[in-house]
């Protein structure tokens, strides 16, 4: 679905938490308007802040935990 947009537990966390329907899984969806939280899960001096979903895209961007300054897609 084109408005929804994908996180990735294994690198983030977002408060609320979103939880995976009860399967375990780490890659899951919110729909767009969500307001999330974000913080990286081992944070290495990257701050934490606020996302919102819009048309399928976080804005702002979610940062890249391992301290770069790449988009949510985990492109290498």
């Amino acid at each position: 679905m084109s408005n929804r947009c994908v996180f990735d537990r294994t690198r983030y966390v977002f408060k609320p938490n979103i939880t995976a329907d009860g399967f375990g899984q780490t890659t899951e969806y919110v729909n767009s308007g969500t307001f999330v939280h974000v913080e990286c899960i081992a944070p290495k001096e990257i701050p934490s802040y606020d996302s919102k979903c819009i048309d399928s895209l976080w804005d702002p961007m979610l940062p890249n935990c391992d301290g770069g300054n790449q988009h949510m897609s985990n492109k290498q």
